[in-house]
């Protein structure tokens, strides 16, 4: 027996368990056998192709949502996907040669006939409401096509029913509408202006928080240009917008419709809703700005402060020290025939005046910049001005402070001892405390200070309310460094500051800058 019929027989055998890439060769023979062989390959490529059309076909068939009935010419069911299935309660094999006319339970088999032979005269697809329903299941109502099926040589095999749930269809306009309800409350109620405008940057709508920033009433069509206060500016906008087709936080001066000029930030893209429009958004910075310049004003006010207290303790410590100094040397320069005796009494006064003018200049330098500070940080800067205080017996001080206090960054560590430093003058020069409270403390992210004295105390919000730049100017400078403090005073009771400080987020701040 010639071997290649037992490799046929194999070669069925494989198509026979869907493997459909088996062949066998041809031999060198080219006789009937071959021919044959030849005839089998090729059937195996077409099984192939028709496995993977209906494969393909099946999966589209069985992934849609709607209920997809097949109908043979007689109008029996023929195939249902999967969405039929679990809507009628029925597997397909339950609904195979079922009559359609038992699944439309509102239309009569005469006028199912009907539809159906009026479909496949005119070949056109006929539309019906019609309730489906399949045993003991309940009623869906539905909107049903019915389209003629015609196979590769265009002849009629049947009918392919598409209903739609339309309680489903309800259900998800309901969807939609909450979603959209949803997103238009957003949109209407965010606090920065959101806009949407065609190709032509027209603004075709925008939100109430835009119209209060263009001062408007209503959306009637504007440029977007228009509202550019610097024609530089729009130039850039719109040089920058055609290199990168969107743009984000465009710094810009808006002006209104009452000719407001508005500090902006203008944020803009291509819509991804398949149109050609742009959306964007702008942010009104105006009221940073002032915060900013309200800063900064306050920075000016203390290096004045600071150059004004500095000038006071040159002029008043050290400047006496250095006059009683000159006066001496004068003296002894002046006065050729005085006594040894006398020259001795002005020498040992000029030592003490040299002596009591370092100590000032030492002084001074620790008020601007103490060593220890800048050596061993604030804990031990604090503890140096407090010995330093106490020696002079004006106040008594109450530390409790954890050594392993971490270093902070170099102007924080400044300007929390700035605060502290003038806490403690304002508790001697206006509280009339005679004990101050430190407590310093701390978290993985936060420094913790609690300055209290015992004092007369004040009225914060008349002190507040006269305009000094005294508790704003403390806020602002810790501000600067994410910092915030709660400042309590009661009159006969003390006056309390309580600052944190966010180091952890500075340290984020710095490294990013580095």
């Amino acid at each position: 027996m010639d071997k290649r019929l037992q490799q046929i027989n194999e070669l069925l055998i494989h198509y026979s368990l869907g493997n459909f890439d088996a062949k066998v060769e041809l031999s060198q023979r080219l006789d009937d056998i071959d021919t044959f062989i030849s005839g089998v390959n090729m059937l195996g490529e077409e099984l192939k192709s028709t496995t993977i059309s209906r494969n393909y076909f099946n999966n589209i068939f069985h992934s849609v949502s709607d209920i997809l009935l097949v109908l043979n010419m007689d109008g029996s069911i023929q195939m249902v996907n999967r969405a039929a299935e679990k809507v009628l309660g029925a597997w397909e094999n339950e609904l195979l040669d079922v009559p359609i006319s038992r699944i439309f339970c509102n239309l009569s088999p005469q006028a199912i006939r009907e539809m159906l032979w009026h479909a496949g005269q005119s070949d056109e697809t006929i539309s019906i409401r019609a309730e489906l329903k399949f045993k003991n299941r309940k009623f869906i109502d539905a909107d049903c096509s019915i389209n003629l099926i015609h196979n590769e040589q265009k002849q009629r095999i049947g009918y392919l029913v598409i209903a739609r749930d339309l309680n489903k269809v309800k259900e998800q306009a309901k969807k939609l509408k909450k979603a959209e309800n949803r997103y238009r409350k957003i949109f209407q109620e965010t606090s920065d202006t959101i806009f949407i405008c065609d190709s032509n940057f027209v603004i075709q709508e925008i939100n109430r928080a835009g119209l209060d920033l263009l001062g408007r009433d209503d959306v009637k069509p504007t440029h977007l240009w228009q509202y550019f206060a610097d024609e530089r500016e729009k130039q850039d906008f719109e040089q920058a917008l055609k290199r990168n087709k969107s743009i984000r936080n465009f710094a810009m001066r808006l002006k209104n419709f009452e000719n407001r000029i508005i500090d902006c930030l203008i944020s803009i893209n291509k819509a991804d809703d398949g149109t050609s429009n742009y959306q964007g958004i702008i942010k009104d910075i105006s009221h940073r700005k002032e915060l900013e310049n309200v800063v900064i004003k306050t920075i000016l006010h203390t290096q004045e402060e600071e150059r004004k207290r500095l000038a006071k303790d040159l002029h008043d410590s050290l400047g006496q020290q250095l006059s009683a100094l000159m006066f001496y040397i004068n003296t002894l320069r002046d006065n050729e025939g005085i006594s040894h005796q006398k020259v001795s009494e002005i020498l040992a006064k000029s030592y003490d005046a040299i002596s009591n003018a370092a100590t000032e200049l030492r002084n001074v330098c620790f008020n601007l910049m103490p060593r220890t500070l800048e050596n061993y940080g604030l804990e031990h800067a604090i503890r140096e001005l407090c010995s330093k205080i106490e020696l002079h017996g004006i106040l008594s001080f109450k530390l409790l402070m954890e050594d392993s206090c971490p270093r902070l960054n170099k102007d924080i560590e400044i300007t929390l001892f700035r605060i502290v430093q003038e806490f403690i003058n304002n508790s001697i020069k206006h509280s009339r405390a005679n004990t101050i409270s430190i407590d310093m403390s701390h978290t993985d992210e936060q420094l913790f200070i609690r300055l209290k004295d015992n004092g007369i105390g004040f009225d914060i919000h008349a002190v507040s309310s006269s305009g000094g730049m005294g508790l704003g100017n403390i806020r602002s400078r810790l501000a600067l460094y994410h910092g915030s403090v709660i400042i309590n005073s009661v009159k006969g009771e003390g006056t309390t500051y309580e600052i944190t400080i966010n180091y952890k987020t500075d340290k984020d701040t710095r490294d990013e800058k580095d």
